[in-house]
């Protein structure tokens, strides 16, 4: 049976969603606490979340089987109709922070083999949107004009000007998160993709529901006649029974400072009391201080990949690439010189990856003054020499191709670096001629500063003295080719 509806009861709000819903809020003033708003599902009799389809399986080796997907993603930001926002809405570069978060969910959800490609950023100028709490998938799901609020093919992740929330429908590639939680505080939308990948909160039903859902028992024991962490809960046999282990407006603060659970509650039949482990409290789907979040389970990646797979709502298979990988090594702004002026942004490569361009040579049958194809093996290349990008750079302006290099990758785990790009149609606007004058590589040299007319003489090198010389050509771009040559007699 596949799931197709699924309601939230809250403490506060009743929210009544087309999908399953899962639901996070913050009360302003107080990100560190991330998540402090009692909200537990309601099952009604058109829900179910294919429990029945999913193995449970806590197996790194099963993990590791499952093929790579890359997820386009695609941000929105909330405006008023007038293009503007209220003066109380926190300030942000919006296309550097959702920057920002694609590096944030690719280096958290890559071991999993599962990627993102940056699809772009947009506006929405909406007055009724803008501040929208009940109902706002609703209002989405059902706007006038669809492709002014929804890119298909694609998640779509909405910055709202409403109170300090996250909200996203269980396996549907939708999530909105508020302005004051996507800023700089990329583990609150961690916790939201992994609702709309389908995961629960790891204290799922901790108390029971309306409709009778049993809450779930402390013991790991299978053989236990309590054992019920297969059924209840989260549905993952490798994470706690627990209560939100930090929310304010019940009461809840059991972990200190260091992440330390110091708790002593009970499971909702008050025998067993709860037994929490450091994984728990890291737990991105736990409710928990920020700070602490920095991991899932086996058993939950296991059961994010097989709600993939079975994709209860038929939501989430639109939105993985037909063309998996070779997305990747495309720019997600800019352009590539081949000939002619420089293109006044370079071809940028979204952040969140770890690079290595490899210095490649173009075979004298393959001319490749753009980028040959993803998979185009027609280059040789050097691994001794290159450029090394980590997956931590916040400088993303420097994520860019450089000429004369292939892209390789390290996530991906593919040994053949890809795309040679060779283009030998610039031309240096200035340079340096570098003389050892001993004729070896040492400090006794001679500088000699060259021009665009100079530097691009095509008798340069004939009209050399004999010796050892690094050539350096100076391109307006501000990149640098070196040439380092032996001059023997004309």
């Amino acid at each position: 049976m596949k799931i197709k509806f699924l309601t939230h009861y809250c403490a506060v709000f009743v929210l009544l969603f087309t999908a399953t819903t899962a639901f996070s809020q913050s009360p302003p003033g107080a990100p560190s606490v991330p998540d402090t708003l009692n909200c537990n599902f309601t099952l009604d009799s058109q829900s179910n979340i294919c429990d029945e389809e999913f193995t449970q399986s806590t197996d790194q080796v099963y993990l590791d089987s499952f093929e790579p997907v890359v997820f386009n993603v695609y941000f929105w930001e909330f405006r008023l109709a007038d293009g503007n926002l209220d003066p109380n809405a926190t300030p942000m570069d919006f296309e550097k922070e959702s920057l920002d978060v694609v590096a944030a969910l690719n280096i958290f959800y890559n071991p999993y083999n599962v990627y993102f490609k940056y699809y772009g950023i947009n506006t929405i100028e909406d007055n009724t949107l803008y501040g929208l709490y009940n109902g706002i998938f609703n209002y989405i799901n059902n706007y006038p004009t669809p492709s002014e609020v929804i890119v298909p093919n694609s998640f779509n992740i909405y910055v709202s000007a409403s109170i300090n929330y996250g909200t996203a429908p269980n396996s549907n590639p939708k999530v909105v998160i508020s302005r004051g939680k996507f800023k700089g505080q990329e583990y609150d939308t961690l916790h939201e993709v992994g609702h709309a990948l389908g995961l629960l909160h790891t204290h799922e039903f901790y108390t029971g529901t309306i409709t009778g859902e049993e809450c779930e028992h402390v013991t790991r024991d299978s053989q236990n006649s309590e054992y019920n962490a297969n059924v209840a809960g989260d549905r993952v046999t490798d994470t706690a029974a627990s209560s939100p282990l930090v929310q304010e407006s019940l009461g809840f603060d059991d972990v200190d400072s260091e992440c330390n659970y110091i708790g002593t509650g009970k499971d909702c039949d008050d025998v067993n009391q709860y037994q929490i482990f450091p994984n728990d409290v890291h737990n991105v789907m736990g409710y928990t201080y920020y700070n602490c979040k920095d991991r899932i389970t086996v058993g939950q990646a296991i059961r994010m990949r097989e709600a993939i797979e079975i994709d209860c709502n038929d939501k989430l298979t639109p939105a993985i690439r037909t063309d998996g990988f070779a997305s990747l090594y495309e720019p997600y702004k800019g352009d590539y010189f081949e000939v002619g002026p420089q293109p006044a942004i370079p071809p940028l490569y979204q952040p969140g990856f770890s690079y290595n361009f490899i210095s490649c040579d173009c075979l004298a049958t393959n001319d490749c003054p753009l980028p040959l194809p993803y998979l185009d093996t027609g280059f040789t290349y050097n691994e001794q020499i290159g450029t090394f990008i980590h997956k931590e750079e916040t400088n993303y302006g420097i994520i860019t191709h450089p000429n004369h290099t292939a892209i390789r990758i390290m996530e991906l785990e593919e040994l053949q670096p890809w795309r040679c790009y060779d283009n030998n149609n610039r031309k240096p606007n200035g340079g340096t001629i570098i003389k050892f004058n001993d004729n070896v590589l040492n400090t006794n040299v001679t500088i000699t500063a060259q021009d665009s007319v100079s530097i691009n003489n095509e008798n340069l090198i004939n009209n050399l003295e004999p010796g050892l010389y690094n050539i350096i050509e100076q391109f307006e771009d501000g990149d640098t080719e070196e040439q380092l040559i032996i001059k023997e007699n004309n």
